[in-house]
């Protein structure tokens, strides 16, 4: 079967451990070298991608979780922000949803450290350091300053309200 790409884009292979994969992010860690984090359908495997030809599995957590579309990851690498909305229902694995923060100062060894039950189809970094975060589907912040504690905090105030040009209060939709 004929792979469709763009033109600047060239099929170089598959990811077999990763499969079905959706998420993923390409990060220069602190400790100098260059990582892809992908969030699969099994987990979070972390790559050594020196050679992007040739990524090497150097860190994985085991973390089945419902939809696997969503991973955020620090400016250097050293955590990383998984969600699920738990749209698909997956009765072995209660990290179908939620928020959930992954120390990865060790590529070596992702350790799952903080999670928030809202069930959120995708959560951004609001900071550098994924202190702060933005949860889609909840509309929430979540304050991550101490997630290496295991607290991950909502608080009451939604980003996707605001108010318009009129002065009136209005609520954006559409989040993704």
């Amino acid at each position: 079967a004929e792979v469709i790409t763009s033109p600047n884009v060239e099929y170089v292979g598959t990811l077999p451990i990763d499969s079905p994969g959706v998420g993923g992010a390409k990060v220069e860690h602190a400790d100098g070298n260059t990582y892809f984090y992908a969030t699969g359908l099994k987990g979070l495997t972390i790559y050594d991608v020196s050679d992007p030809a040739l990524p090497l599995p150097v860190g994985f957590l085991p973390f089945m979780h419902a939809q696997n579309e969503d991973v955020s990851v620090s400016a250097d690498g050293t955590r990383t922000i998984i969600s699920a909305d738990g749209s698909i229902l997956v009765p072995v694995a209660p990290q179908s949803v939620g928020v959930h923060v992954v120390d990865t100062s060790d590529p070596t060894n992702p350790v799952l450290v903080a999670s928030h039950g809202d069930s959120n189809h995708t959560a951004e970094c609001a900071d550098p350091e994924c202190n702060w975060l933005y949860g889609s589907s909840t509309a929430g912040i979540y304050d991550a300053t101490r997630a290496d504690e295991g607290i991950i905090t909502r608080i009451e105030r939604n980003y996707n309200v605001y108010t318009d040009e009129s002065g009136n209060t209005a609520t954006a939709g559409g989040r993704h």
